[in-house]
C-alpha cells in the first residue's frame, strides 16, 4: 500500500501537527506501508534540542513551495507514483489559500486515489476559513479531525452535508516516551510544587497562573517548561513577544514570584530531562483558554511522563467526557486562585483520591492505546 503525506512541516520542526504527521508515518511503516512524504523546502522552525536518538521517518521526502508551485509539483509526484492514499494535514498556523484544491489535484492527478484531509483546527478560524477548509469535504473521500469539538464545528457549519466521510481521531502524545510506574504519590510536602508546560503564548493561560501564584499566600514553587521565545514563524509572532513580556513582567514585579519561579527553556518531551524536570511535582495546571482537549500535546506529554494532579479548563460542550478528572478552573486568575486554596487545604489522602481517579485518563492516553487508534483510522480505510 502506497502511502503519501502532505505536510507544510516535517520533523524537527516545532510545529505540532508536522510531528503528529511525523508520528503517523512512522506507524504505517512499521505496519508495511509504503511511505511518501511532501513538504516545503524552506522551514525556519527547526528544534535544535531534539532528542537525536527518537525514532524518525525513514520514507523518502519530497519538497514544494506550497504556496507558489504547491498544485503543479502535487499533480507531477502524484502522477508519477500513483498513491493509493493522500493524506493532506492542514496546519492551524499555516495561510496557504490553495491548500482546498489539494485534493482535487490528485483526484486530477490519479484518478484512483482516496484522499484524506486532516484537519487539526476548524473552529478558530475566520467564516473565510472555514469556508476553505469545508470546501475539502467536495474532494476528500473522508475527513479527520483533530477532536471532537473541531468535528462538531465542522458538522454545524456545512449543515452536515458531508458527515458520513468525517470522523475525529486521537491525536495522542507527541512522542513515545511515557511513565512505566504510576504509582500514587505521597503528597506530604508542604511546599506545593506546580509545573506548567507548552509554548508561551496567550492561549495557553499561563498570564492567570502567574496572576493567581501573585496572590496565594502559602508556599509553592512554579516550574515553567517552556521557552520566553518565538519558537514558530507565523502572523502572530508580534502578539507572542508581547505577551511573553507580560508574562515576565508579571514576574519581575513581585518578588515572591522572582524567587518561586524555575522557567527551564526550551525542552525536548523525548529527552529524559522532560521527565527529570517533573519529578516531585505535585500539580499540573493548564488553563487554555479555549478549554482543554485531546489534541493538546503538552498536556497528554505532561500527563503520561508524571504523577502529578492536573487540573485545566474542562468543558462539557467542548472537551471529551474522558477529561472530566482534570475539571476545576476557569480560564481567570480568579478561579485559578480559588482552586489552589482549596486543594492546599485537601489531606494527603484526598490528594491521592484526585490522583487515582486520572489514572484511568494516563492509561487511556498511553502510546500504545493512541496508536491503536491511529493505526485503525489512518490504514483500515485505505484498504
Amino acid at each position: 500500500m502506497n502511502y503519501l503525506f502532505i505536510c507544510g512541516s516535517v520533523e524537527p520542526t516545532y510545529c505540532g501537527i508536522g510531528k503528529y504527521t511525523g508520528k503517523v508515518a512512522r506507524m504505517l511503516q512499521h505496519n508495511n506501508f509504503e511511505v511518501q512524504y511532501l513538504t516545503d523546502y524552506v522551514q525556519n522552525d527547526i528544534n535544535n534540542n531534539i532528542n537525536k536518538n527518537s525514532d524518525s521517518f525513514s520514507g523518502r521526502i519530497h519538497y514544494f513551495n506550497s504556496k507558489k508551485a504547491g498544485l503543479v509539483s502535487i499533480y507531477k509526484l502524484v502522477k508519477s507514483t500513483n498513491p493509493d492514499v493522500v493524506n493532506i494535514e492542514h496546519q492551524t498556523f499555516g495561510k496557504n489559500f490553495s491548500d482546498c484544491l489539494f485534493g482535487l489535484t490528485c483526484k486530477l492527478a490519479y484518478s484512483k486515489v482516496k484522499v484524506i484531509n486532516t484537519i487539526h483546527e476548524f473552529n478558530h478560524f475566520s467564516t473565510l476559513g472555514k469556508i476553505r477548509l469545508s470546501v475539502n469535504g467536495l474532494f476528500a473521500d473522508r475527513l479527520v479531525f483533530s477532536d471532537t469539538n473541531q468535528l462538531k464545528k465542522f458538522k454545524a457549519f456545512t449543515r452536515n452535508i458531508f458527515a458520513n466521510k468525517s470522523i475525529s481521531t486521537i491525536v495522542g502524545s507527541g512522542v513515545d516516551m511515557c511513565l512505566t510506574n504510576f504509582d500514587t504519590p505521597e503528597f506530604s510536602d508542604k511546599t506545593l510544587n506546580i509545573v506548567f508546560h507548552g509554548f508561551i503564548q496567550e492561549a495557553k493561560g499561563l498570564h492567570f497562573i502567574l496572576e493567581a501564584l501573585a496572590q496565594f499566600t502559602k508556599p509553592f514553587t512554579l516550574t515553567i517548561i517552556g521557552e520566553f521565545k518565538v519558537l514558530l514563524q507565523s502572523n502572530t509572532q508580534d502578539d507572542v513577544l508581547m505577551y511573553q513580556k507580560k508574562c515576565l513582567d508579571i514576574i519581575e514585579r513581585n518578588p515572591v514570584l522572582q524567587s518561586s519561579v524555575l522557567v527551564t527553556g526550551d525542552v525536548d518531551p523525548t529527552s529524559k530531562a522532560f521527565q527529570d524536570f517533573l519529578l516531585n511535582k505535585e500539580l499540573a495546571i493548564f488553563p487554555f483558554l479555549d478549554s482543554v482537549t485531546l489534541r493538546r500535546t503538552s498536556f497528554v506529554n505532561t500527563l503520561i511522563n508524571s504523577k502529578c494532579n492536573f487540573v485545566s479548563t474542562f468543558d462539557a460542550d467542548v472537551s471529551e467526557p474522558v477529561l472530566e478528572s482534570v475539571k476545576g478552573i476557569e480560564a481567570s486568575a480568579d478561579s485559578i486562585l480559588h482552586f489552589l486554596n482549596t486543594y492546599s487545604n485537601l489531606t494527603p489522602p484526598q490528594k491521592q483520591e484526585l490522583n487515582i481517579k486520572q489514572l484511568a485518563l494516563r492509561n487511556y492516553l498511553l502510546p500504545k492505546n493512541t496508536k491503536e487508534q491511529i493505526v485503525q483510522d489512518m490504514s483500515k480505510f485505505a484498504r
